[in-house]
């Protein structure tokens, strides 16, 4: 699933954005691809939620990363190990 959004300047808030899969898995890991644009990349953080409500951080906000593009970058987790 592709999601283009904005990302808003001095908002705290952020992005948020919600993907449902209607099988029924158990998790070993989860994967997600990202491609970011942004003046000051390492600013940004990327955290992920699971319907349990189990949160993992994949990116730290101010992980001083340089580039101001992420192109196709892959980030994992195993913190859902187990869920459905």
């Amino acid at each position: 699933m592709n999601i283009n959004a904005s990302i808003p300047d001095d908002n705290s808030t952020g992005v948020s954005n919600t993907i449902s899969v209607s099988s029924n898995l158990r998790i070993e890991a989860v994967q997600i691809k990202i491609s970011i644009d942004h003046t000051y990349a390492g600013d940004l953080g990327v955290e992920l939620t699971s319907p349990s409500g189990m949160k993992s951080i994949l990116m730290n906000i101010n992980s001083n990363i340089l580039e101001q593009n992420l192109n196709d970058a892959l980030l994992l987790s195993n913190a859902f190990y187990g869920e459905s």
